[in-house]
């Protein structure tokens, strides 16, 4: 497998990603509502009030102006970081998850060699490492059960020959190796079965 498979090759690699900068973006406007009703309503209370004074009136109003004339673009700014942030954020998670589903993909397929490399930044660093040890595990599974479907093979022919030549002897020494052999398919089947 080229080291080029998993570059990043769009921005958005997952549905979900704009899920979670929707949430960032409503988290956001929620905090900048709570700011601007904090900050702005008891200087527009202030401005409707008909008992303040027109020099607490004229002070409320120049604040209002201040914010409107100095704190929107940087808001606005702190806005756009903050969603740029997420997407960021949210491609260390995605990316990560869309290689685990191509490595589900070809594990569905019989392909075992196959590992979760993801970039050294991303997320979900011991996920991947638990997916590789987990393929390993398997494939050493396998290969175990193949040897011994190549074995009983062999003791099947063996068995077949000292039929054919009416040696019993001989007939029951295959047929001991076969049953090991079964035996051994079994135990290694075995790890496949639900635990309970």
């Amino acid at each position: 497998m080229t080291s080029t498979f998993f570059q990043r090759r769009r921005l958005i690699v997952d549905r979900f990603q704009y899920r979670l900068i929707a949430i960032s973006a409503v988290h956001f406007g929620l905090v900048l509502l709570v700011f601007m009703v904090a900050m702005l309503l008891p200087l527009m209370l202030q401005l409707d009030n008909p008992a303040a004074s027109y020099i607490e009136k004229r002070e409320a109003a120049d604040v209002l102006l201040f914010f409107n004339e100095q704190l929107w673009l940087p808001l606005g700014a702190v806005f756009l970081l903050l969603t740029v942030h997420s997407l960021f954020v949210s491609h260390r998670i995605a990316g990560p998850l869309y290689r685990f589903r191509m490595v589900f993909k070809a594990l569905a397929g019989g392909n075992f060699s196959i590992r979760a490399n993801i970039r050294k930044h991303d997320y979900l660093q011991t996920d991947a490492g638990a997916l590789n040890e987990m393929i390993v595990a398997l494939e050493t599974r396998i290969r175990g059960l193949e040897d011994q479907a190549q074995q009983l093979k062999e003791n099947t022919a063996q068995l077949k020959q000292a039929v054919s030549s009416g040696a019993s002897a001989e007939v029951k020494k295959a047929l001991e190796r076969v049953e090991f052999r079964v035996e051994g398919l079994n135990g290694q089947l075995a790890y496949f079965a639900p635990k309970s």
